[in-house]
């Protein structure tokens, strides 16, 4: 072989490793330095001449291998104050416990990116987000999952909850360019791996008593199944101000959903929702591209129109004899004011370019 020498040489067998233990360095391939979330090890290999082995190294190389192990479960700070306690990692490896962790992370090859977005409210934002991933954990284990996050401006604060959870996609924004523009990095940049999106925000919280349906999964085989419908509603609507079919199933009998459309009259709901919902993500972008930044938050009904002019959402039952999505939403709405009024979800203050 040739070296960094003019001359030719010859590699002589000295030892051979049989075994990791075999190493003079240790890998820590069962991560018990860093048990959780990605780690990363860098393995340099020096060619030394035989002769003189404390000399230079005749050629190095370097490789980088990532390391991947078990998505953190982390209870909401409400949790915690009810007496749920901090999640116990004990007995993982065996499956052994409540709230067994079963998924790597990062994800490398997710079916449905959760995507949220904040703007300083992250009391809710913690809350919403061990909601779902406890739901994924020890409801929907085979569904991979990535979690995707854009912030605007909530400040040092939002590093905390980097930390406190296992993001694979994330944009902290030091300003606030609003919610509109924080849909689109989600929906057509960070989530762009993914067949599905769901939209989260960040004030959307699984309810716990429906956590034990697979909504996630009737989801996505309801999207898979009916062209018509682009997105499954996972929270509360107001139904009256959409078109609703009568009640179907999927061809294999196991899903009962009703599809929700937009009224030919109505002002143009119906068929989408910046809230809890599951979306075909690549048709969403080839069928209707972004929401229109310059309408500021005022751009989530100039979607749901030009959402509504091509497609329906649906609503699954999640509850027998349930008619409506109080009963049958797997995700409530925790944005409430003191006074018990709703707010607005993180964004601008809904404008029109040029009106004040």
């Amino acid at each position: 072989m040739f070296l960094d020498t003019t001359a030719s040489g010859q590699l002589e067998h000295v030892a051979m490793v049989e075994s990791r233990a075999q190493m003079p360095v240790a890998v820590d391939r069962n991560r018990s330095a860093h048990p959780f979330g990605p780690s990363w090890h860098t393995l340099l290999v020096h060619l030394l001449h035989a002769d003189d082995l404390n000399g230079p190294p005749l050629a190095q190389a370097r490789r980088r291998v990532r390391y991947t192990g078990p998505r953190k479960i982390v209870h909401s700070p409400r949790a915690v104050e009810a007496g749920e306690g901090v999640q116990d990692h004990a007995g993982v490896e065996q499956g052994q416990g409540k709230g067994r962790v079963s998924r790597r992370f990062p994800q490398v090859e997710p079916l449905v990116c959760c995507g949220f977005v904040s703007s300083g409210r992250l009391h809710l934002l913690r809350r919403s987000l061990a909601a779902l991933v406890r739901h994924f954990e020890e409801h929907e284990p085979a569904v991979s999952y990535e979690l995707a996050w854009v912030d605007n401006d909530s400040g040092p604060d939002a590093l905390e909850v980097y930390r406190e959870f296992d993001f694979e996609r994330v944009a902290l924004y030091r300003v606030n360019y609003g919610a509109t523009h924080a849909f689109n990095t989600l929906l057509f940049d960070l989530c762009r791996r993914s067949e599905f999106v769901m939209t989260m925000e960040e004030d959307w919280e699984w309810i716990a008593e429906r956590s034990h349906k697979p909504a996630v999964a009737w989801a996505m085989h309801v999207l898979q199944e009916d062209t018509l419908v682009l997105g499954v509603l996972l929270r509360q609507e107001l139904d009256y101000k959409a078109s609703l079919s009568e009640w179907m199933t999927t061809k294999d009998g196991t899903v009962e959903y009703r599809r929700h459309c937009r009224k030919p009259d109505g002002m143009g709901w119906g068929a989408w929702t910046n809230g809890a919902a599951v979306w075909k993500r690549h048709v969403l972008e080839a069928e209707i591209g972004r929401q229109n930044e310059d309408w500021g938050d005022g751009a989530e009904l100039e979607y749901a129109q030009r959402v509504g002019q091509k497609f329906c959402t649906a609503q699954l039952r999640l509850e027998a004899a349930c008619e409506t999505t109080a009963c049958n939403s797997a995700a409530r709405h925790i944005g409430e004011a003191p006074n018990g009024t709703l707010l607005r979800s993180p964004g601008w203050e809904t404008h029109i370019v040029g009106f004040e």
